[in-house]
């Protein structure tokens, strides 16, 4: 009986340190998928900090300069989103992620920050733009899904 009280310790050891060896991945799954979004947005704002530096603007009016000056291209799917920040002589650009379905292949919800120069400064055409990369990169999606 003895024996029987050891081995059932045993087991329960073993499957105490599974849950804390489970909740440990958990706990650093979580925090990683934070700092990753922190460290997104943190790039986010300072690439238009930088860009927008020229207009003299406080915080407040930089962030009312971007609601006014923003377009928003959605993929036809509705997965995806890309944010047009018109800056002048600069376009910002967002790529956001809109559902967690590709949260294993992207730790965040940010695909990219970057800027492009327009020398156009033809807010249409950069929009058709991007509206046609969204296309394609649906696309590419689609077909990669079904080759798969």
């Amino acid at each position: 009986m003895q024996a029987r009280m050891r081995e059932s310790e045993y087991c329960q050891h073993h499957a105490e340190h599974a849950i804390r060896q489970r909740r440990k991945a958990e706990e650093n799954g979580c925090r990683g998928r934070g700092s990753t979004l922190i460290e997104a947005m943190v790039r986010e704002q300072a690439l238009i900090r930088t860009e927008l530096s020229g207009l003299g603007l406080s915080q407040q009016g930089l962030t009312e300069y971007v609601l006014n000056n923003s377009a928003y291209v959605r993929s036809d799917d509705g997965k995806e989103l890309i944010q047009i920040i018109w800056g002048g002589s600069v376009n910002i650009f967002i790529h956001r992620l809109l559902t967690n379905c590709s949260d294993k292949e992207f730790q965040a919800n940010w695909l990219g920050v970057w800027s492009e120069l327009d020398l156009s400064s033809d807010e249409g055409l950069s929009r058709k733009l991007i509206e046609k990369k969204v296309k394609h990169r649906l696309l590419q999606k689609e077909l990669f899904e079904i080759n798969n």
